[in-house]
């Protein structure tokens, strides 16, 4: 999308290449059927994995989603996001920031 980076890497620290940040992403898309969804959680790193869990599951997080995908109190059917996540000793995820998101739009076949 315009005003995103073309691509997300982990951040290390220059002196000791510990893990500072990773990225993640977080998707409802289409299922196999049509009534059905599947929802991904992935980071690039363990704990991307795990601070995408964590935004799913928080309140927070999924407040600051609905906001930045405009759809007042519900969700679109189909979305994903970007997440930064924060780590301390390269593997606790500590803190998630929403950094990109977007509806997907599916045709019904």
């Amino acid at each position: 999308m315009r005003g995103e980076p073309a691509f997300y890497q982990t951040e290390r620290d220059p002196t000791n290449q510990v893990i500072k940040a990773d990225y993640a992403i977080f998707s409802v898309l289409p299922g196999s059927a049509p009534d059905r969804r599947i929802m991904v959680l992935a980071g690039l790193t363990t704990s991307g994995t795990q601070g995408a869990a964590d935004f799913a599951c928080s309140p927070t997080g999924l407040s600051s989603l609905r906001q930045k995908l405009g759809s007042g109190g519900a969700f679109p059917r189909y979305f994903q996001c970007v997440l930064r996540v924060e780590t301390s000793k390269g593997l606790d995820a500590m803190q998630v920031r929403l950094v990109a998101s977007r509806v997907v739009q599916h045709e019904e076949p």
